[in-house]
């Protein structure tokens, strides 16, 4: 993967009126196991948190821009007359939201339980680091 721009350290950066554009590279182990980063230098680590902390903030601004394109798309496509509802949609029933809400949140926490049990399984899972 190419090189990301290291929000985190532009902000700093800019912070303390240093206006300097810099990149931080891909870590070398994406999953290290716990013994490895301890063995990782505190410059190693940085870059690391740099690195993902970057990637979560481009994420964001995608699904963002991206968010802001259908509505913006949508709502002038409406405008023209070119877009075709569904008609009238009747809502969910109580019981139906409930069995939503239930269906997802227990989804959420099995998956979460699964992670957990495996970083466990694979000796990932540390009181200090958490799941790694």
């Amino acid at each position: 993967m190419a090189n990301l721009p290291d929000l985190v350290g532009m902000v700093d950066r800019a912070v303390h009126r240093h206006f300097t554009v810099q990149t931080v590279e891909e870590p070398q182990a994406l999953l290290p196991t716990i013994a490895e980063i301890r063995a990782m230098t505190d410059q190693e680590k940085t870059e690391r948190l740099h690195w993902f902390l970057s990637v979560f903030l481009l994420v964001f601004l995608c699904v963002v821009i991206s968010g802001t394109v259908i509505m913006v798309v949508g709502a002038e496509l409406k405008a023209l007359g070119s877009y075709q509802s569904l008609g009238h949609t009747a809502p969910l029933s109580k019981g139906a939201q409930v069995k939503l809400v239930i269906l997802s949140f227990g989804g959420t926490v099995l998956l979460s339980f699964a992670a957990c049990l495996w970083s466990l399984q694979t000796g990932r899972l540390s009181k200090t680091l958490g799941l790694d």
